[in-house]
C-alpha cells in the first residue's frame, strides 16, 4: 500500500483572483473525500474538480475565487460502512487495501479533532461538570465575553487560587461589600483587602458559585489551557459524538474481519490429499490465483474462486481503449524494432469470450499476436511524461467501417479478439459498439481494478477510416456516423478523453481522395465546440508516411511509423488531458509483482521453464498452421519481456535464476521443443501451471553431453496434455528422476506413437512398452541398457502387433557404455519386427 500523508488539511490560501489550481498535501481515497471552504463556508463539489495521488493532489476551481478569499482544503472522509463481503466469495486484496487505506485516513482526521478537544494531564481524573452547573458556567462565560474580562481573570489566576480556600468567608461578607470596598480604599499592601478590592467585580460574580470554584481550584493549570482553547471546548460535544460513532464503526468492522479469519495455506498447484491443513482452512494456489476451501471432513474441495493478483494493490494507471481498425491495434510485420519499454510503464488487458480477463505485461507483441503497434511507444512516452503507467484495451476491429454502407461481413463473433469486419455506425442494429465493444470496455474497467490498479484517466485512441476510404465515403457521410458514435461513447463514459489519429493513406486515385475527406471529417468533429473540450486530433504524421516509406502494405503502417505515432499521440495527449507531471514514473514494483504471478487466461494454458545459468536456449512451439493465436512467452526477469512467435531464442546475461512462462491457446495443438544452444545453458525444471497444456509432442535436447539438469516429473509430463500427447523426445539435456517415465505414466499416455530417449540413463530401465500399444517409433540409445532390458523392449514391440515402424536400441558409447546385443527371445522378436516392415537398429 502506498504511503499516507499524516496531514489532514492544507491552507488557508489567499486567493489572487486569477489562480484556479490549489494543491493539497493530505491523502484521500476518492474525490468525494475532500471539503473545500471559502471564507469558512463549505462549497459545492460542482464548483471544482479534484485530481489526486497517494499523498496529495490538486483542486481546480471552475472559476478563480475572488481576491482576498481564504481557501481551506480539508480531508473529509465518509464514515459510513460501504464495503460488504459475500460469504465464501472472492477475497480481493485490492479492495481490502482500499478499505484499510480509507480507515487510516479516517483515523487521522479523528485524531486531529481529538487533539483539539479539552484535555487534562495524563494520570489525572477527567473533568466532570454536573449538568446543573453547565448553564451557570455558560452564563459566566457569556458575561465574561460581554464584559471583555477574560484577560483580567486570566491575569488574576494566582489570586483566585489564593482566595479559593476562603470562599466561605468571602461568601459571608458579600452582603457587606459596599463597606468593605470603602475600607479597602484606605488599606494597601500585599495580601490585604486592597488586593481583594481590586478584583471585587470578579469576586462578586463568582460568589454564587463558591462550591464550583472550590472544585475547580485544584485544576487552575487546566483552566489556563481551557481559556486558550475556548473554541475547541464549544466544539468538543460534537467531536465526541463523531468519535463515538467512528469507534462503533471500527468495532463492527473489526468484528466482521475477525469473524472471517480462517487458516490460510499457500502453494503452487491445486491442493490434494498430501497438502494437509485443518478443516476450515483456505488454500491459495499462487500460480493461478485460485482460492480453494474451506476444507471439510479432511477433504479439499475442487471448487475455487479467482482472486485478485497478489501485490501492492495500488498503481495509478491510464486506461487507453484502442478503437477503430487494425492500425489502432497495430499490424506491423517488423515488431522487433518496437520502441523499448521500461519495466512497469505498460500493460495490456486481454479478454476471451465466455471467461475472465487478465492484465498482462506489455511487450513488442501482445498475447497471441505476432504484430507490433504503437502501444509501446505511447506507454513509454506517457509514463516518462508523468501520466502514470498505461493499460491498453484492444477494442479495434480489422476491416470495420464508420459508415454502415461500406462495411464488410462481420466474422469472429465468438471471441472479441477475433472480430473482423462490421461497422461502428449506430444506425446499424448489428453495430460493433452496442453489440460487443461497450460491454467489453465496461468489463475491462472492472477487472483492471480487480488486479489492483487505480484508474486515473480513460482515453480513446482512435485510428479508423481505411475501410470507408476503400468505399469512397464523403466527408458528410463520415461525419453523420462519426458524430453520434463519439457522442454515445462520451455519454456512456463521461470522464473519457478522445485522441484521434488522422488517417494516412498509401493509395492513389479515388481512395486517396476519400482519405482526404475522412481526415476533414475527423478534424471538423474535433474542432466542434460540442467535442473540442474532450476530443483532439492527436497526430497528423500518418499523412506523410507514404512518401517516407512507413507502410508495410497498402493499408498498414510499418513499425517505424507506429513508433512515431505512439510518441506523437502520447505527447499531445499529455498536454490535452493535463497529465504532464501528474505522477512519478512507475517504480516497476507492480510490474515485477505481476510477472511473478502471471494470471490464468480463459482458453490459454501456462507452462514454466526455469533456467539457472547464463547462456542461450531456444524454445519453439510449432503451431498448427490453422491456429489464429501464437504461443506467447514472458521472461519473468523482464529482460526480454514478451515475444509471440513460433520460435523464441533468448540469451540470458547472468547466472541468476529466471523463469520463462509460455501461454498456449487451446487451439494450438503444438509440438514444444526446448534446445540449449551453448554448453553453459541450463534449464533446471519444466513445470506445468495449467493442466491440459495443448501439446501433441515434447522434445528436449542440447548441443552436447555436458548440458544437463532438466528435471521433468511424471506428474508434469502428464499435466502437459495427458492422453493427447503423441510424441516425446528426450535428448542429452535431460536428467530425469528415477520415477520419471514410469510404467504408471506410460499407461496414461495411451496415445503415444513416438518415444525417443537418448543418453538418459536415469530413466527407469524396466519400461513396459505394451502399455503404449500405438508406439511405432521408439529409440532408447546410448543409455546403458543391459542385454536383458534390450530383449524386453523388442519383445514388447513385437507383441503390440504394429507394422512398418522403427526402433533404435544401440547402447554402445565409447568409454561409457558397452555393447548390448539382443539374444534369445530378443533376437527372435527383432526378426519378427523386421518381417512386419520395421527398421531395427541394435548393437
Amino acid at each position: 500500500m502506498p504511503a499516507i500523508s499524516p496531514t489532514v488539511y492544507t491552507g488557508p490560501y489567499t486567493a489572487n483572483g486569477t489562480q484556479t489550481e490549489f494543491s493539497f498535501n493530505f491523502s484521500i481515497v476518492s474525490a468525494a473525500d475532500i471539503r473545500v471552504e471559502i471564507d469558512s463556508v463549505a462549497i459545492s463539489s460542482l464548483l471544482y474538480t479534484v485530481e489526486f495521488g497517494a499523498t496529495g493532489g490538486t483542486v481546480t476551481f471552475a472559476a478563480a475565487p475572488v481576491v482576498g478569499a481564504q481557501i481551506l482544503l480539508l480531508s473529509a472522509p465518509d464514515y459510513l460502512q460501504t464495503s460488504e463481503f459475500e460469504n465464501e466469495g472472492a477475497y480481493n486484496l485490492a479492495t481490502i487495501n482500499t478499505i484499510n487505506r480509507r480507515a487510516s485516513v479516517k483515523a487521522l482526521v479523528t485524531e486531529d479533532k481529538a487533539s483539539r478537544a479539552l484535555k487534562v494531564p495524563r494520570g489525572e481524573e477527567g473533568l466532570e461538570i454536573p449538568l446543573s452547573d453547565v448553564a451557570s458556567i455558560v452564563a459566566v462565560g457569556e458575561s465574561l465575553l460581554a464584559g471583555s474580562d477574560i484577560p483580567t481573570v486570566a491575569g488574576a489566576v494566582a489570586s483566585i487560587a489564593a482566595a479559593a480556600p476562603h470562599v466561605g468567608e468571602i461568601a459571608a461578607i458579600v452582603p457587606g461589600l459596599p463597606s468593605i470596598a470603602a475600607i479597602a480604599a484606605d488599606i494597601t499592601g500585599p495580601d490585604t483587602i486592597g488586593d481583594v478590592a481590586g478584583i471585587i467585580l470578579q469576586v462578586t460574580q463568582l460568589a454564587p458559585h463558591a462550591a464550583a470554584v472550590s472544585t475547580v481550584a485544584p485544576h487552575v493549570a487546566g483552566i489556563n489551557v481551557a481559556a486558550a482553547n475556548i473554541a475547541a471546548i464549544i466544539a468538543a460535544p460534537a467531536a465526541a459524538a463523531e468519535a463515538t460513532a467512528q469507534a462503533a464503526i471500527a468495532t463492527t468492522a473489526a468484528a466482521t474481519v475477525n469473524a472471517s479469519i480462517t487458516p490460510i495455506m499457500y502453494g503452487r498447484g491445486a491442493p490434494n490429499a498430501l497438502t494437509g491443513g485443518p478443516n476450515g482452512a483456505t488454500y491459495i494456489d499462487t500460480s493461478s490465483g485460485r482460492q480453494y476451501g474451506p476444507k471439510a471432513a479432511g477433504v479439499w474441495p475442487t471448487r475455487f474462486v479467482l482472486l485478485g493478483i497478489p501485490g501492492s494493490g495500488y498503481e495509478p494507471v491510464t486506461v487507453v481503449f484502442m478503437i477503430g481498425q487494425s492500425n489502432a491495434d497495430g499490424f506491423s510485420t517488423n515488431y522487433s524494432t518496437t520502441t523499448a519499454l521500461a519495466a512497469g510503464y505498460g500493460y495490456e488487458y486481454y479478454y476471451n469470450n465466455g471467461g475472465f480477463g487478465a492484465v498482462l505485461p506489455l511487450g513488442p507483441c501482445r498475447l497471441g499476436r505476432t504484430f507490433g503497434g504503437p502501444q509501446s511507444a505511447f506507454a513509454q512516452t506517457w509514463a516518462a511524461g508523468g501520466g502514470g503507467a498505461v493499460i491498453f484495451v484492444d477494442c479495434a476491429v480489422g476491416g470495420s467501417s464508420m459508415v454502415s454502407a461500406y462495411k464488410a461481413a462481420l466474422t469472429g463473433t465468438t471471441d472479441i479478439a477475433s472480430l473482423s469486419g462490421g461497422t461502428w455506425d449506430l444506425s446499424d442494429p448489428a453495430n460493433l459498439y452496442d453489440n460487443y465493444i461497450r460491454e467489453h470496455m465496461q468489463r475491462a474497467l472492472r477487472e483492471i481494478e480487480r488486479f489492483g490498479f487505480a484508474i486515473k484517466k480513460k482515453i480513446i485512441y482512435h485510428s479508423q477510416g481505411e475501410q470507408d476510404a476503400l468505399g469512397g465515403a464523403s466527408q458528410a457521410a463520415h461525419e453523420a456516423s462519426f458524430r453520434p458514435f463519439a457522442t454515445r461513447v462520451k455519454a456512456d463514459f463521461p470522464d473519457i478523453w478522445w485522441l484521434t489519429e488522422n488517417l494516412g493513406t498509401n493509395q492513389s486515385g479515388t481512395n486517396a481522395v476519400a482519405s482526404t475527406k475522412i481526415r476533414a471529417s475527423q478534424a471538423a468533429v474535433a474542432a466542434d465546440l460540442a467535442f473540442s473540450s474532450w476530443m483532439k486530433i492527436g497526430s497528423t504524421l500518418a499523412q506523410a508516411f507514404s512518401g517516407l516509406g512507413y507502410f508495410s502494405d497498402t493499408l498498414h503502417y510499418d513499425q517505424t511509423g507506429y513508433n512515431l505515432l505512439g510518441i506523437d499521440m502520447a505527447t499531445a495527449g499529455l498536454a490535452f488531458t493535463r497529465s504532464n507531471g501528474l505522477f512519478a514514473v512507475p517504480e516497476g514494483m507492480k510490474y515485477a509483482d505481476l510477472l511473478s504471478h502471471l494470471p490464468p487466461v480463459n482458453n490459454w494454458y501456462r507452462l514454466a521453464l526455469t533456467t539457472v545459468a547464463s547462456g542461450a536456449f531456444n524454445v519453439s512451439a510449432f503451431n498448427d498452421p490453422a491456429t489464429p493465436y501464437a504461443t506467447t512467452g514472458y521472461d519473468t526477469s523482464g529482460v526480454n519481456r514478451v515475444d509471440a512467435t513460433q520460435s523464441l531464442a533468448w540469451t540470458f546475461p547472468n547466472a541468476n535464476p529466471k523463469e520463462v512462462v509460455f501461454y498456449a491457446h487451446v487451439s494450438t495443438g503444438a509440438t514444444l521443443a526446448i534446445n540449449a544452444f551453448t554448453g553453459n545453458a541450463r534449464i533446471a525444471a519444466v513445470s506445468v501451471i495449467d493442466e491440459g497444456f495443448p501439446l501433441s509432442g515434447l522434445n528436449i535436447n542440447g548441443t552436447n553431453e555436458t548440458v544437463s539438469g532438466i528435471v521433468v516429473t511424471d506428474a508434469d509430463l502428464y499435466r502437459l496434455s495427458g492422453a493427447k500427447m503423441r510424441e516425446i523426445g528426450i535428448g542429452p539435456t535431460a536428467n530425469f528422476t528415477a520415477a520419471t517415465l514410469s510404467n504408471t505414466l506410460l499407461a496414461k499416455l495411451s496415445g503415444l506413437t513416438l518415444l525417443s530417449l537418448s543418453r538418459c540413463p536415469a530413466i527407469a530401465a524396466n519400461l513396459d512398452l505394451t502399455l503404449i500399444p500405438n508406439l511405432t517409433v521408439y529409440a532408447h540409445s546410448a543409455s546403458g541398457l543391459t542385454v536383458a532390458q534390450v530383449n524386453a523392449r523388442l519383445v514388447a514391440l513385437d507383441a503390440n502387433g504394429k507394422s512398418g515402424g522403427s526402433a533404435s536400441l544401440s547402447q554402445y558409447l565409447a568409454g561409457v557404455y558397452p555393447h548390448a546385443v539382443p539374444t534369445g527371445a530378443g533376437a527372435t522378436a527383432k526378426a519378427s519386427l523386421i518381417a512386419k516392415g520395421w527398421s531395427i537398429t541394435t548393437d
